[in-house]
């Protein structure tokens, strides 16, 4: 079949395209969809579960929810990320800059602090020691 540009198999109906493959209308396949080369996708549309096994790169934001209010975003030009849920962390986390709370906040546990500037009342409703 050397030179040949457009193959059928009689046996199996496998077919063998040379050249570029072009489709003007919609085209539906019902098996899985190989690709060896660099695929460009003009736009997406992922309607069941997706699985990647190797790294995903994005230039762009990515962003989970309805368009109409996004409940996970991460910018692509900055790494701002924004959670509109509870974030849990279940090990250590660190911080390398500024942690700021516009909320009521709860530690369960010992809060160990350097330096420390209260501008506002600090009460206690336990035993409070200083030195």
């Amino acid at each position: 079949s050397t030179g040949r540009l457009f193959t059928v198999a009689g046996g199996t109906g496998n077919t063998v395209v040379s050249g570029t493959l072009g489709a003007t209308g919609a085209t539906a396949l019902s098996s899985t969809l190989g690709v060896t080369g660099a695929t460009t996708l003009s736009s997406t549309l992922g309607a069941g579960d997706t699985t990647v096994t190797g790294t995903l790169d994005s230039t762009g934001n990515f962003e989970v929810g309805p368009s109409t209010g996004r409940l996970f975003t991460v910018a692509g030009g900055t790494g701002n990320t924004v959670v509109s849920g509870t974030l849990g962390a279940t090990g250590a986390t660190a911080l390398s800059s500024t942690l700021g709370v516009t909320g009521a906040t709860t530690l369960s546990s010992t809060l160990g602090a350097g330096d420390t500037t209260v501008t506002g009342t600090l009460d206690s409703t336990g035993n409070f020691e200083v030195g």
